[in-house]
């Protein structure tokens, strides 16, 4: 790329961002292995950079819902958890970003049947979304939601009722 002659960094940052770019326009047609494919090239390029910003951990929660939506859920957790340990190493445990991510790994976890594990990180999720962002937040609403349904998986129904209504009143 021509701007970035002489500037390895800023050129593989460039290649990073073009090759995600095209993983989201296979992933929107469907072409889930081409998009893994490029996706994998990025996250590669990005950890041999060592990309200081929050790119390397929204590209691997990217890679989590490419897996998610093949169906290896297994694979989908791995990269969120890799997705949450960077987060918390550059922001600490409790920003948003990594509720967000612990969020998303329950419903994983409970798209795979381990409701019990689900409700645990999700329960997780809840508290430092209520800490972070406050009891009004889209991102409480909808983990609180997720919540009510994993309870309702469980056979908590008075808990799901009260998770689904509180969720509901939040939005």
């Amino acid at each position: 790329i021509a701007i970035c002659e002489g500037d390895a960094e800023l050129a593989a940052h460039f290649l990073a961002s073009s090759l995600w770019q095209l993983a989201e326009s296979e992933f929107e047609v469907g072409a889930l292995d081409t998009a893994e494919s490029h996706l994998r090239r990025a996250i590669t390029l990005m950890r041999a950079n060592a990309d200081a910003d929050d790119d390397l951990p929204r590209a691997l929660n990217a890679l989590a819902t490419l897996h998610a939506r093949a169906g290896h859920l297994g694979k989908a957790v791995e990269a969120l958890e890799e997705a949450h340990a960077r987060y918390a190493a550059a922001h600490g445990e409790r920003p948003l970003e990594c509720a967000q991510v612990r969020s998303d790994i329950a419903t994983v976890l409970l798209r795979s049947d381990q409701f019990t594990e689900a409700a645990q990180v999700m329960e997780e999720a809840l508290d430092v979304l209520r800490e972070v962002a406050g009891t009004s937040h889209p991102a409480y609403a909808r983990a609180l939601h997720d919540f009510g349904r994993i309870q309702l998986d469980l056979g908590n129904v008075p808990r799901a009722r009260a998770c689904l209504e509180e969720s509901t009143a939040a939005l």
